[in-house]
């Protein structure tokens, strides 16, 4: 049943909806012992860091989160936690939360709490001072406000003040297979909710219905996520426009989006058409399509980010469509964690040498005359594209999606075609690949020390969304050569 709306906000649940639940017991949060794991990886490399980290400084964010498991909302009262090279971290309070933050404490932590009269900083200089550390380098997590660096600066002179991504990049960029799991429940739930919304669209609905229907599907699965819904005109920006567009007969729908599981993020993208496209999209999405592989391909251990950029961009505008960012206007991906955009960034000339765990999105685009876009995104490998394949398909790899395409177009709605983004939001430099299902995919990518092209054999039981080499759908690929025929 496609769904209708005869009154705007109150648009009627597609049937298929009965199939979204819970994702349940198949979610294994973050353990205390893996939560402490990771705060002595970061003092181990605090040590072998030439010159060496004496403290760092985390204020509330994802970073506090990762190393702690406490979420706290950033406020003008600090709550900060001061990593040293060895012992167990301080965690600064204000000394009414202290309650409610011990509740949140997966391991043991020194804990000092400061009145409203009082300075946080100077508290935090005191506290190292009884620690014995009274200079040194100070890590300053990115996500603290200016107002806590300046602060502490000015309370302790005697410390030089450097940016903590030598430490929490260096942690958080590379993903644990437990992390990889939950990002793949995410993708999956993404790909979930995505197959509903493409095979019930139909001429006449608003962006915005689309939106509140994307919604309702993830609250179907107690989730909360978010969905960019773009058509026609509106599709031709990366991000949109603020004006109102109503579905018809052979516009580009693009939906970008994802959700979170135990914080961990999904990036997807899908793009298709309502109708038979024109051979310029159908260029366009073959184009673009060659591009994600080109930087599928180049996203290998050892080489730096920027080089898959390079590897993407040039496909694009070397058919035409160039030069630089006059067509492929963004960079081409990010990576993808407890953040929706992340370290490592695939840029031109980014510097950051790829090893297996990260994850990131691989979401070339071209975007022509308002017209149209055609976009794939794959999380950190390749953004998945095939996510929306019917249910009963079995497709395998990438040419035999491909070949399908012209046979089973319509099979998601009245006419909606698959046809240009299929990515999501996670991926990896793993042997091991989930798959997303967008073209905004983040990349598991397995491209550890590998001198051969890949080639990604989806899992027989993963989700109708076949193909997808993004981590975005949850789903699990397996690295082999590329079979000759």
């Amino acid at each position: 049943m496609a769904f209708t709306s005869t009154v705007p906000g109150q648009t009627q649940q597609p049937s298929g909806f009965a199939n979204l639940r819970p994702l349940g017991d198949r979610v294994r949060p973050i353990t205390p012992d893996e939560f402490h794991a990771r705060l002595v990886h970061a003092q181990e490399l605090m040590s072998q860091l030439n010159p060496k980290f004496d403290a760092l400084i985390l204020g509330p964010g994802t970073s506090l989160y990762y190393f702690t498991g406490i979420r706290w909302g950033l406020s003008e009262r600090l709550l900060a936690l001061i990593v040293l090279r060895t012992g167990q971290p301080i965690l600064i309070s204000p000394a009414f939360e202290e309650s409610r933050m011990r509740e949140l404490t997966s391991y043991p932590l020194e804990v000092r709490v400061w009145q409203e009269d009082e300075s946080p900083t100077k508290l935090i200089v005191s506290s190292l001072a009884d620690r014995g550390v009274r200079s040194g380098r100070a890590g300053i997590d990115e996500a603290l406000p200016f107002t806590f660096y300046d602060h502490f600066r000015a309370a302790a002179p005697g410390f030089a003040c450097v940016s903590a991504d030598p430490v929490t990049i260096a942690c958080r960029a590379v993903k644990s297979t437990h992390e990889l799991e939950l990002m793949g429940l995410a993708c999956e739930a993404t790909c979930d909710v995505y197959r509903q919304i493409f095979s019930n669209l139909q001429e006449g609905v608003p962006e915005e219905e689309v939106v509140r229907l994307i919604n309702a599907g993830y609250a179907k699965m107690n989730l909360r996520g978010y969905g960019l819904v773009l058509f026609g005109a509106s599709a031709a920006l990366p991000h949109g426009t603020r004006q109102r567009q109503t579905l018809r007969e052979g516009d580009v729908v693009l939906i970008d989006g994802g959700c979170s599981v135990e914080g961990y993020q999904s990036d997807v993208t899908r793009t298709g058409i309502l109708g038979k496209p024109s051979d310029k999209i159908e260029r366009a999405y073959q184009l673009v399509r060659k591009a994600q592989g080109a930087a599928l391909d180049a996203a290998r251990a050892g080489k730096l980010s920027g080089s898959v950029d390079d590897a993407a961009r040039s496909v694009i505008t070397s058919a035409g469509f160039g030069p630089d960012y006059k067509f492929f206007t963004h960079r081409l991906g990010h990576g993808i964690g407890l953040d929706g955009h992340e370290h490592p960034y695939l840029v031109r000339a980014s510097k950051t040498m790829l090893a297996p765990g990260m994850t990131f999105s691989n979401e070339p685009g071209i975007y022509v005359n308002l017209a149209f876009a055609a976009k794939t995104s794959w999380s950190s490998w390749q953004k998945v594209r095939r996510r929306f394949s019917p249910p009963a398909c079995k497709c395998r790899s990438r040419s035999r999606w491909e070949n399908r395409g012209k046979t089973e177009a319509g099979t998601y709605g009245p006419h909606l075609r698959c046809l240009l983004k299929c990515a999501s939001g996670f991926g990896s430099l793993l042997p091991h690949l989930l798959a997303s299902c967008s073209t905004n995919s983040t990349i598991l990518s397995s491209a550890q020390n590998r001198s051969s092209p890949l080639h990604f054999d989806t899992n027989p039981q993963c989700p109708p969304c076949s193909g997808a080499t993004n981590l975005t759908c949850g789903l699990s690929f397996t690295r082999t050569r590329k079979r000759d025929s």
